[in-house]
Parts: structure tokens; sequence; C-alpha cells
């Protein structure tokens, strides 16, 4: 089973949404809209993955990261759309977070964004942006990349010892936007929007990292249709023959509606 393309559109168009994009009796991938949290909150929070477990109960009995969590592999953000894979077995969630730590299980993600001084082009891809880590604002609500030969001496005391890698593989014009596509392979909260707003493509309508809303000026703006334009896009396991995306002419139809276009 797998949703259509018009399905996708349509749960992607509604905050706090989640359907199950494709199953297998291993796994399940899930598409989660804006506006929802992968796993369970202190706050309490309705979840992705507890709003799909009523279907599918196996996915609570996996022993994950801890007992809330179940068999989730990874998370995205509350506000990011896209893709959550769900382990329904023991064996392959075991076998998904081996994958993790050796480097091949790959995330990719879209984003829209604005320029802003760019210190790399279209013709230098692909492009890795490497740093580590640091929190700032306030209760650490942001992360700062920390580049080496760069950093101040508190960037460098604050920051994480790990390093985390963006590859940025497409640069594209569409309308007056550009479509960046990245991957990770392990990930840092809000990585991939923090490492393109520091090289100067800030995400549209990322309230935290600087970006603007992107919408033509002849368009009134409306909280109804401000969002973050950035997406969780696909998913690529190979030893277990997992590969898994999101129509791109999907993404920029949102996209596009969005910015007023």
């Amino acid at each position: 089973m797998k949703l259509t393309t018009e399905e996708v559109r349509k749960a992607l168009s509604v905050r706090g949404n989640v359907a199950v994009f494709s199953e297998t009796p291993d796994y399940l991938v899930l598409l989660k809209s804006a506006g929802i949290p992968s796993a369970p909150l202190k706050s309490g929070k309705r979840s992705a993955l507890e709003a799909v477990s009523a279907g599918f109960p196996e996915i609570l009995s996996v022993k994950g990261k801890n007992a809330a969590e179940g068999g989730l592999i990874h998370r995205i953000d509350e506000e990011t759309a896209g893709l959550l894979l769900v382990a329904r077995t023991q064996d392959f969630y075991d076998q998904a977070q081996t994958a993790q730590k050796s480097g091949s299980f790959v995330k990719y993600y879209t984003a829209y964004c604005m320029t802003e001084a760019p210190r790399f082009i279209a013709a230098n891809l692909p492009y890795t942006i490497e740093s580590r880590f640091r929190p700032l604002g306030e209760k650490g609500a942001m992360v700062k990349p920390v580049f080496e030969g760069e950093a101040t001496r508190a960037d460098l005391k604050k920051a994480g010892s790990a390093v985390y890698r963006t590859t940025v593989l497409a640069l594209e014009p569409i309308a007056h936007v550009i479509r960046a596509r990245c991957s990770i392979t392990a990930g840092f909260r809000h990585q991939v929007r923090s490492h393109l707003a520091a090289t100067g493509y800030p995400v549209i309508g990322d309230a935290l990292y600087g970006g603007q809303s992107g919408r033509d000026e002849r368009v009134e703006e409306s909280a109804e249709d401000e969002r973050m334009l950035f997406f969780a896009s696909g998913l690529e396991l190979k030893e277990v023959g997992l590969s898994v995306k999101i129509a791109e002419n999907v993404l920029d139809e949102i996209a596009l509606r969005a910015i007023g276009l």
C-alpha cells in the first residue's frame, strides 16, 4: 500500500495530520504534516506515533530508545512536514539502528529558501556543510553551527564534540525562490535548517533561523497561509531495499501556494 499523489497533497495540506505513506510487514513509513510532533511529549500533545498506534499496536511493543517511542527510528521537528520510519518488528528496528550508526541510513530534505549572500552556489555542488553545534537563545531553543577556523572561543567552548554534515545536492530556482535538496546520515536538532541559514539560504517561514515569508508582495498574508517550507522528503536504507520519496511536483505546488504563486 502506498498513498497516491493526490492523497499525499491532501495529507500535507492539513496541520496536525498523519497518514501511512507506505507499509511492509517490517515497517511503516508515516507522512506527517506540520503541527504535530513525531514522538510523545511531556505536554501530552498527540504525536504522529500515537496517531497510528491504534491501527498498528505492534509498533509500541518494539523496544526502542524508550518505552514511549516504541519502534520510532528517528524524529523530525514538529513544524517539519514529511516522512518518518517506524519499525513493526524488533529485528527491523535493530537493523535500522545499526544502519544509522554506520551511516547507511540516508534522510533527504527539500527546502524552499531565500538567498542572503550565499557561501556556495550551484556550480559547487554537491557541497557538504560541516560543523559542531552549540545551544542558543532562551532555554536553548535554537542551535548555532560552530565552524572550525571561524568560531569564537565562547562558541568552541559551548559546542558539543560531535561533527555533523549536511550535503547540499541541488540548488534549483523555482519562481523567485531556491529549492534546496539536501541529505544527511547522522542528524542533530534543526541541523539542516540551521546549516542552510548559516550559509546564506534561510528556509522560507522559518521563524527561528531568519526565513522570511517569501510571499508575493501583491498577495495579502494571513496566519492560515504561514508555514515553514521545509520537508523531510525521502528515506533510503539500501540494506532492506527501502527507498521512498515525496514527489517533487507535490512539494513545489505546496510551496508556490504558500508564497502566493
